[in-house]
């Protein structure tokens, strides 16, 4: 019987969808020669993990740091005409305002456990959209608070200790393998990985298709 949950933020609670990335998508493609929306969002991902699991206490760099790095790195590569501010302002717009899932409440009235957020997400962000939803939480544990991204099992040890809640008694949610489900594996926690789009995936933890299905897990 778990203690307390850990969610992932980012394609957990909130979509990679809305007004705000899909303006900041746009003007890039608009304004340099990247060529398409699936290579633009490879492209980040890739290069924004880079960056991350370069992040350590002495070397930190905070989630605005790091997007304005590749936006930088997208004008020399990719020629970005653009204001690098104003797409800045977008990403931290969709951090705080992005839709959420639409079976994140449903998981939220089931849950009778604490429940924390654990995310590279800045906290500042993440509780803007907690509010404007009227989600509850007992904490949100980010990677400024530990000084490590996921999936460093620094971050994930930095929630423990923050919920002062046992390894074995902590039950992690996430939609990524990589980041989400190799991180808590190496904290001593117990995964689930949350497969909204049911493509085939090896792994051995636990696998659920909708946020509530994982109440059975707790």
């Amino acid at each position: 019987m778990a203690r307390a949950v850990f969610l992932d933020y980012n394609g957990t609670l909130i979509r990679r969808k809305g007004k705000d990335i899909e303006e900041f998508y746009n003007r890039i493609l608009q304004n340099s020669r990247m060529k398409d929306v699936d290579a633009l969002t490879d492209w980040w991902l890739a290069n924004r993990g880079i960056l991350e699991t370069g992040c350590t206490a002495e070397a930190f760099l905070s989630q605005e740091e790091i997007c304005m790095s590749l936006l930088r790195k997208m004008e020399k590569d990719y020629g970005l005409r653009e204001n690098q501010d104003d797409l800045r302002q977008l990403m931290m717009n969709h951090w705080m305002y992005a839709p959420i899932f639409s079976d994140v409440r449903e998981f939220f009235e089931q849950c009778s456990l604490p429940v924390y957020i654990v995310t590279n997400i800045n906290e500042q962000y993440v509780r803007v959209c907690l509010r404007r939803n009227d989600l509850h939480v007992n904490g949100v544990i980010s990677g400024e608070t530990a000084k490590a991204y996921k999936p460093d099992s620094r971050l994930f040890e930095k929630a423990l200790a923050i919920s002062e809640c046992a390894s074995e008694d902590a039950v992690f949610i996430g939609s990524s393998l990589q980041a989400d489900i190799s991180g808590a594996e190496a904290a001593g926690m117990r995964p689930v990985l949350l497969n909204r789009n049911r493509k085939p995936v090896e792994c051995t933890c636990k696998v659920v298709y909708k946020l509530p299905e994982a109440i059975r897990f707790l």
